[in-house]
């Protein structure tokens, strides 16, 4: 299994410009042998932030097993 490796001082903090900006900023990195992979997320709006928490409020308040899930299951990767 790939697991996400996030080292530490790695996490970038948002930044605006204008009157808009970019209010998330995220990079996971994946290290294996001699290659780094590195996804970034930008967010420019707080709404898709929302969307993706009332989604997973609604996936969550639809399970009844008491169990603890991941956001993986949330979204569907597994």
């Amino acid at each position: 299994m790939c697991r996400p490796y996030v080292p530490r001082g790695r996490h970038r903090k948002s930044v605006r410009f204008g009157d808009g900006g970019i209010v998330g900023d995220h990079t996971v990195m994946f290290a294996k042998n001699m290659e780094i992979l590195e996804p970034t997320h930008r967010a420019i709006s707080r709404e898709s932030l929302a969307e993706g928490c009332i989604q997973s409020i609604k996936w969550v308040s639809a399970r009844k097993d008491g169990e603890v899930h991941s956001m993986i299951e949330v979204l569907g990767l597994c």
